[in-house]
């Protein structure tokens, strides 16, 4: 890929070693260089379309992948826009992340073992509630102003939540958006290192209709 600019405008980004040890130095505490709370302009721009890239080679097929471009508009929301056999599709954002375990880390506090490490253990029932209360407040945000988007796509940065939790545990997940998005997906990050693509779930709508 490679990077554009026109204007104040951001199309598909060359994702170098180098742009990705940046955003990591930039980004320190778990989630890595998708944690869009600390980021800010172009730099939240590059994270929302790789993350929405990956989103597009995870959820399509490679031949309708391809051939997707993707676009940071002057003016948010959307985050991001996407042209799909044509058409323009609306994407917001938003990360599965929980701020009081983000506080713990960024205070010293490894996620990898000791008390921290025994709160971020998933279970269904944590699962349902933290989805369900970032999707809530998404649609709660936009349904007030009347706003409403194609896709609503979330990016879990859990480093001890899998995809074969969220495969068990999706079917119960009860999702409510109205008319403020027709479909709402979610990728993971990549489990292994001989995974193709990230884990990839819609949770509302089907892509298969944008």
């Amino acid at each position: 890929m490679q990077r554009q600019t026109t204007g104040s405008h951001l199309t598909d980004i060359e994702w170098t070693e180098e742009l990705e040890r940046t955003l990591k130095l930039r980004n320190s505490d778990y989630g890595g260089f998708s944690n869009l709370a600390k980021m800010r302009g172009t730099w939240k721009a590059w994270v929302e379309l790789k993350v929405c890239r990956d989103w597009c080679d995870a959820g399509f097929e490679r031949s309708v992948a391809e051939k997707i471009k993707l676009i940071s508009p002057e003016h948010d929301p959307p985050d991001v826009m996407a042209l799909i056999a044509g058409r323009s599709i609306s994407i917001e954002v938003v990360q599965l992340v929980n701020s009081g375990h983000k506080s713990m880390a960024a205070e010293g506090e490894a996620h990898s073992r000791g008390d921290l490490f025994k709160k971020m253990q998933w279970s269904k029932e944590r699962f349902h509630e933290e989805m369900g209360a970032v999707i809530s407040k998404k649609v709660k945000k936009y349904s007030d102003d009347e706003k409403s988007f194609d896709v609503l796509l979330m990016f879990s940065v859990e480093p001890w939540l899998y995809s074969h939790q969220v495969e068990q545990w999706l079917p119960g997940l009860s999702v409510d958006v109205g008319s403020t998005f027709r479909i709402v997906s979610m990728i993971m990050m990549r489990e292994t290192a001989n995974r193709e693509h990230m884990p990839f779930f819609t949770l509302h709508g089907d892509l298969r209709g944008l």
